[in-house]
């Protein structure tokens, strides 16, 4: 369960721009919180010990933690996520991220537990 929402945070840190306010808001919102418990170290150890990330995509993703939590206040909002140089960073990394775990989906699925259907899944299907 801990990869199914350690992907799902990457996504909605690279959330497609193209999407509403209202979707990116929502994408925001999430993020915001989930973030800092399944992009935690914690969180990796357990996905670590099932084999399924390795050291340089753990690096990378606590990279991204830090930067996250040094976005103000005033950037959680769908005009900054879109536009603004710590955010489209942010995009970039998670974007990187996903790409190094052969997740080609873009789209959050809470209804997958298991973490082998989740990346089976995640790799199968088209972005």
């Amino acid at each position: 369960m801990a990869f199914n929402w350690t992907v799902d945070t990457l996504i909605r840190a690279a959330t497609d721009l193209n999407l509403s306010d209202d979707i990116i808001g929502d994408a925001l919102e999430e993020l915001e919180s989930d973030y800092i418990s399944f992009i935690h170290e914690n969180s990796l150890s357990w996905i670590k010990e099932a084999n399924i990330i390795d050291d340089n995509q753990i690096a990378l993703i606590l990279i991204l933690r830090s930067k996250i939590d040094m976005i103000p206040a005033s950037l959680w909002n769908p005009t900054s996520y879109r536009n603004h140089t710590e955010w489209i960073e942010i995009h970039e990394i998670s974007n990187k991220i996903l790409n190094s775990l052969g997740i080609n989906k873009r789209q959050v699925d809470s209804k997958l537990i298991n973490p082998n259907e989740i990346l089976k899944y995640y790799k199968t299907r088209n972005k």
